[in-house]
Formats: C-alpha cells, structure tokens, sequence
C-alpha cells in the first residue's frame, strides 16, 4: 500500500490536497518511502501541485548535495522510480479508490503505533498511564464527510483486521 501512497503523492495533486490534513509522516515505515513522501509534500507546499518527473531531479539534486546516503538514493532510483512510471500506467488510478485504500491504510497504522505505545507503557509497569492512553485514543482519519464511525459495526472488523494483520 505504501508504493500506491507514494505514486499518488507524486503523481496526483488532487490525491495530495484531499489527504493533506490526515497526513502523518509516522504512518509510513519504508525509509525510502518517508524521503519520497518527504520530498513530495515539500515540492506541492513550494509548487501547489504533485512533483511528477521533478521527483528525480529532486533525488538528484538531494545526492549532489549529500542530503541523503548514495545506498539509499541507489534504493530510491532502482526499487522505486524505475518502475514508477510503469506501476503508474498500470494502476487503476480512481482517485477515490486510492483514498479509501490510504484511510483504511492510516487507520491499520494508527492502532499498530498506538498498541507500540501502549505495550511500552505496560512493559515498564506504567499502567494507569497505558490505560489513559488507552482511554484517549481516537482516530485521526477521514475526509470531510468521512472518517471512522466507532458505532459502526464495520468498524469492529476493520479493527480486528489490522490487529490480526499486526502479529
């Protein structure tokens, strides 16, 4: 999911301005994938819209620079932007598909940090502040009209879904 994120980042500034407020670097784990993220959203605060092909002029302009470790470039350029253009071409490209997948997507990430956070609490004996945390947690996802609706019996499975998908 995180490779559909990153082409949509690069690729759609419509993609990019509907998940502007839910955005949250934390929820992307591929190194690679944070710097592209990075890069995208610098370039679309800067541009107004997504970077497209400046993506490689972008990773070039951060190696001649030494803003970024040459593996990580080489990582970048070959398991990332080579087949960019044709995972692109071949993607279905509903914008409305690719933001469903990205919120379901946020979600998973969210309750797997929050249970990270959670567990470390428990395994240093700090209950009560795991239970507050447990407590106040709630979900940062949704559009305007959208988001998680706690009442909503789907809810329930898409939550044991990413609890179950954790382990």
């Amino acid at each position: 999911m995180e490779r559909n994120i990153i082409i949509g980042l690069i690729t759609n500034t419509d993609y990019l301005q509907q998940i502007k407020e839910e955005w949250n670097p934390l929820y992307i784990e591929s190194q690679a994938a944070k710097i592209l993220s990075n890069w995208s959203w610098e370039y679309f605060d800067k541009h107004g819209k997504e970077p497209m092909r400046n993506i490689e002029a972008i990773l070039l302009k951060k190696l001649k620079r030494k803003k970024i470790k040459k593996e990580l470039a080489e990582e970048i350029e070959t398991e990332i932007l080579r087949d960019l253009n044709n995972q692109y071409e071949v993607q279905n490209n509903d914008l409305d598909v690719l933001l469903s997948d990205t919120r379901e997507y946020f979600i998973e990430r969210q309750i797997e940090l929050h249970m990270e956070e959670v567990q470390a609490l428990l395994d240093k004996g700090e209950i009560q502040k795991a239970k507050q945390l447990q407590d106040d947690f709630s979900f940062t996802v949704g559009g305007n009209n959208e988001g998680i609706d706690l009442a909503d019996e789907s809810t329930d499975a898409k939550i044991d879904e990413a609890f179950d998908s954790n382990n």
